[in-house]
């Protein structure tokens, strides 16, 4: 099979996403290894960011703060539940703090959010 796929980074884990970000950017979570990882399609990872436990799903704010649905400890996923989350709605602030927005539900899947500005999870 011909295929015209190109690899752009590789030993990520156990991904979710991807994300794709207003300034053209893509966003993954790494359930495994409680990061978000930022690619860039032409160059590979730009950044990462370790939130604990096992992200599962994330979508970028109106102002461009990083919402994660963190499925916490609840995580059947290798290594996660030792890396001491709980489960919840994380933020990640445009500065880099990190901060939860909620506690419940104890371990979402994903989230979204609306044109209305309300989250949507599942």
């Amino acid at each position: 099979m011909d295929s015209d796929a190109n690899v752009i980074a590789a030993g990520l884990g156990f991904t979710e996403g991807p994300v794709f970000l207003r300034d053209g950017r893509v966003l993954i979570t790494s359930m495994d290894t409680g990061r978000l990882i930022w690619l860039d399609p032409e160059r590979g990872v730009l950044k990462e960011h370790f939130v604990g436990s096992a992200p599962n799903g994330a979508t970028e704010g109106h102002d461009g703060a990083i919402f994660i649905a963190q499925c916490g400890q609840a995580s059947s996923i290798g290594a996660a539940s030792a890396l001491g989350a709980e489960g919840g709605v994380q933020v990640l602030e445009r500065d880099g703090q990190l901060r939860w927005l909620t506690t419940e539900p104890t371990s979402p899947n994903d989230l979204c959010i609306g044109p209305d500005g309300l989250i949507y999870l599942t």
